[in-house]
């Protein structure tokens, strides 16, 4: 009997009778949508100003806003009356797991786009840039990061803060000690009861984070950037077709110039004046149709 022949036919039947599963796997995330009529949107409770509970316990924010307009466009993609929004709560730590396994259809928050997290789940176009820098008490002393040598750095986990904050202290060959904490309103208790000597993460959520303090004149957002990161979207692996919307929700709102309005009226309160490189992102992502 000649088997290589053989097992060569297997593998090849085999190979065939795969393909239709395969291309099930894609675009799962439009398939069930269009079967529920409902968006399922993971957003964080406390990433103000980007996602978060209001005053009624309701999800609002700059990002969810932006997610809200991309169950409108999905209504007039898949040609129904209307696409409902369901909001889960996730974290730094369940974000991408919720993602991968379909809990979640899209993750709007405040989760930075990065060639790690891309083997995990695909993102779409940037909707805003992230700058590290440290949050600390006024009285502290600590402007940059090389006060905190030999002090206590808080970073929650599950962020990327941890790789950069890591990778400069080696290159600056500083030592400090890494508290980790659960997310943003832990890390600022960190600081408050000195547990931590500055809490690191992205500028903007530390300015939320810093207006939710009991006595908000205490704390300071310092430092020089130490990361330069887009903002994104997440959705699970192979669903162009969600994604291929997503995108062009973002592309419109950014070349019809309400992007920056979203922005404007959402981030600025707690960034200040919308800078040049955000601007540049913005006509960046204004892809034409």
């Amino acid at each position: 009997m000649r088997v290589a022949p053989i097992l060569a036919l297997c593998a090849a039947l085999l190979a065939a009778r795969s393909l239709p599963a395969a291309a099930q796997v894609a675009d799962t995330a439009l398939h069930r949508i269009q079967e529920t009529k409902t968006l399922t949107i993971g957003f964080r409770e406390s990433a103000e100003p980007f996602a978060f509970l209001d005053g009624s316990q309701q999800p609002s924010g700059y990002s969810v806003e932006v997610c809200r307009r991309v169950a409108g466009a999905l209504a007039q993609a898949l040609k129904v009356d209307e696409i409902r929004t369901r909001f889960v709560p996730v974290t730094p730590q369940t974000r991408i797991p919720l993602i991968a396994n379909g809990t979640v259809d899209v993750e709007c928050g405040t989760t930075v786009n990065s060639l790690a997290r891309q083997q995990q789940v695909d993102f779409s176009y940037a909707v805003a840039l992230s700058e590290g820098k440290l949050l600390v008490r006024k009285d502290s002393g600590i402007r940059d990061l090389p006060d905190l040598a030999g002090k206590v750095i808080a970073l929650a986990a599950g962020t990327t803060a941890d790789r950069y904050v890591r990778a400069a202290l080696e290159a600056r060959k500083l030592t400090a000690r890494i508290l980790t904490v659960r997310d943003n309103g832990e890390g600022l208790l960190a600081v408050a009861s000195q547990r931590a000597d500055a809490f690191i993460n992205d500028a903007v959520l530390l300015g939320g984070v810093v207006r939710t303090a009991t006595e908000p004149d205490r704390f300071a957002v310092v430092g020089t950037p130490l990361s330069f990161e887009q903002v994104a979207f997440m959705v699970g692996k192979n669903n162009s077709g969600l994604l291929t919307v997503i995108n062009g929700v973002i592309a419109r709102l950014a070349r019809s110039g309400e992007l920056q309005g979203l922005y404007g009226r959402w981030v600025t309160p707690y960034a200040g004046p919308i800078d040049a490189d955000t601007v540049a992102l913005f006509k960046i992502e204004g892809i034409p149709e």
